[in-house]
């Protein structure tokens, strides 16, 4: 089911069906969204449109699930799994890996992707990487698009941060030939090991952000000290609003 929070039309479904959602036909470009990604959408009109020009945006966390489940008390959204986007993508690359399908990277520095690159070929031996770039580059430069067309991959997975990924992604998508083209934020560098995770009944609870927030403070503390809030607050008038 899709519910609209702060704007942004977010698909509600489990793990499986959001999978088979995304190698569906018909859908092209993805996106995974948070809170943090949220509260951007609702501060920049810009960032907004380009989120909603994706074929599909799933949930990232629980924050989301709160929204949706306030917005509406169905008993189906109470029912249906928390989903992390970080548990998701290595889903996707065992997809890939499974139906012999090819894969670029794009995105964060070259050690975080080197890593990653490391990580994927150990654990998915034989699978088919079309190529790779790290983030560094200016949005404009077209060397990147000759390089991702030339090597003709099934999935491009981008990595290069909100509001960065998404506007590069709706500018240069009708110039990829890339068959999915998949935003996945930090996602890289929890692939690489870089980004340390809480254990899993702190995911369960829904507390995964604090873990972030006490591990990397200086760039974590205003996401979630002030953005939680400001995100609570946001949802509630949406809310008011409706009634």
């Amino acid at each position: 089911m899709i519910y609209n929070i702060l704007g942004i039309n977010i698909l509600f479904a489990n793990y499986n069906d959001i999978l088979e959602k995304i190698f569906s036909d018909g859908i092209r470009t993805i996106a995974c969204a948070n809170q943090y990604y949220l509260n951007l959408a609702y501060e920049n009109k810009e960032y907004k449109n380009n989120l909603n020009s994706f074929d599909l945006v799933f949930p990232d966390g629980v924050g989301l699930k709160w929204a949706a489940g306030f917005a509406d008390q169905h008993e189906v959204i109470k029912k249906l799994e928390r989903i992390n986007g970080s548990d998701i993508y290595p889903e996707i690359i065992n997809r890939i890996f499974n139906e012999n399908l090819s894969l670029y990277i794009l995105g964060d520095s070259q050690t975080v992707l080197d890593n990653a690159l490391k990580n994927i070929k150990d654990r998915f031996q034989g699978i088919r990487i079309a190529g790779n770039h790290n983030g560094y580059f200016d949005l404009f430069n077209v060397k990147i698009i000759e390089d991702i067309n030339s090597s003709n991959p099934f999935f491009l997975l981008v990595g290069l941060g909100a509001p960065r990924q998404e506007e590069w992604i709706n500018r240069w998508k009708d110039k990829l030939n890339a068959k999915k083209i998949v935003a996945v934020g930090g996602g890289l560098r929890v692939i690489a090991g870089d980004r340390k995770r809480g254990p899993l009944w702190v995911r369960n609870i829904g507390l995964e952000w604090l873990v972030r927030l006490i591990t990397e403070p200086i760039k974590n503390w205003k996401r979630y000290i002030i953005g939680i809030p400001l995100f609570i607050y946001r949802v509630l008038i949406q809310k008011i609003q409706k009634l």
